[in-house]
């Protein structure tokens, strides 16, 4: 076992200093978005797309976030109540002049957060009375403040993208964390947005800082980005060990545009409301109630492979 011990802090090591170098590219880089090429570079793989409009996709690649669909009645209610909260920006008449142009153009996405924010904050109440009731541990998530949670749930960069709340999973055996992503930039669909790499990279290297999840050779994490006020795009990212790069899969893109929530909008809600699953443990730590997951096991010894990162 001390040897295990050592080779998983080697390969948390190396994993660190590898986002730092994809960390240090998004933090000192000038631009929206990035294309594959620079990606590759990076030693980032986008994967296949993630298919979130089914309930059950035909899936081989990891899956680590599963959607909430055995509440939509109560998803689609508490929506509903707060459908006013969608159309309040700080420009009034955006939907009936059409030479509106919006003064703060990076606070738009925040405002378009907000009714998901105001959803989720209900949806998640609602979730843990029930769990009390019924005495079970919560599969939710926890949205730390940000005096107990300095980072990465701060402003990335004020100018063109901020971040909203941070989402952290209530089980301690789980290491899925998610974040909201606030950009005044609609990404085309074949590139992924600078702050959605940045958000991913901040929230992989805080678990890695963090400590907790040296028994986890996987540290799944998830953004939820607001693209204007009139997109969006869910992105899961994970560090695979085996090919030793980060792997990003990105949904199609999302839309959020009109006077009302859209059926795209809750299909992003439902993602916000997710269960974290997926094998992300070293066999001989996982519980055993955590194995049967129904997805692909990806839990065997990773080995450390010394390469360029750039």
């Amino acid at each position: 076992m001390a040897v295990k011990s050592i080779r998983r802090e080697l390969l948390e090591e190396d994993q660190y200093e590898r986002l730092g170098h994809v960390y240090e590219f998004v933090t000192t880089h000038n631009r929206t978005t990035i294309d594959d090429e620079e990606l590759a570079a990076l030693g980032v793989v986008r994967s296949t797309n993630l298919d979130v409009d089914n309930a059950a996709p035909f899936d081989f690649e990891p899956r680590f976030f599963r959607p909430c669909y055995d509440r939509e009645l109560e998803l689609q209610q508490v929506g509903r109540e707060r459908s006013r909260i969608w159309g309040e920006t700080l420009d009034v008449g955006k939907y009936t002049n059409p030479e509106w142009v919006p003064n703060v153009p990076y606070r738009n996405p925040e405002f378009r957060a907000m009714w998901f924010s105001c959803c989720y904050d209900e949806l998640a109440l609602l979730q843990a009375e029930k769990d009390e009731e019924e005495g079970r541990e919560s599969d939710g998530y926890t949205t730390p403040h940000l005096d107990d949670f300095p980072y990465p749930a701060c402003a990335l960069r004020p100018e063109t993208y901020t971040s909203g709340p941070a989402f952290v999973a209530q089980r301690e055996t789980k290491p899925h964390m998610a974040i909201v992503l606030c950009d005044a930039t609609v990404a085309p669909e074949d590139k992924i947005l600078l702050s959605e790499l940045h958000g991913c990279v901040s929230l992989m290297r805080y678990q890695i800082r963090s400590g907790r999840f040296a028994d986890h050779h996987t540290k799944p994490v998830m953004a939820y980005t607001m693209q204007w006020e009139t997109q969006g795009r869910i992105t899961q990212a994970h560090y695979d060990a085996k090919i030793n790069h980060l792997v990003i899969r990105q949904s199609r893109i999302l839309n959020l545009s009109g006077p009302e929530p859209t059926s795209d909008a809750y299909i992003l809600l439902r993602w916000m409301v997710n269960q974290p699953v997926g094998n992300t443990q070293y066999k001989d730590t996982e519980p055993e109630e955590a194995r049967d997951t129904g997805l692909p096991n990806n839990s065997s010894e990773p080995k450390i492979v010394v390469s360029e990162c750039s």
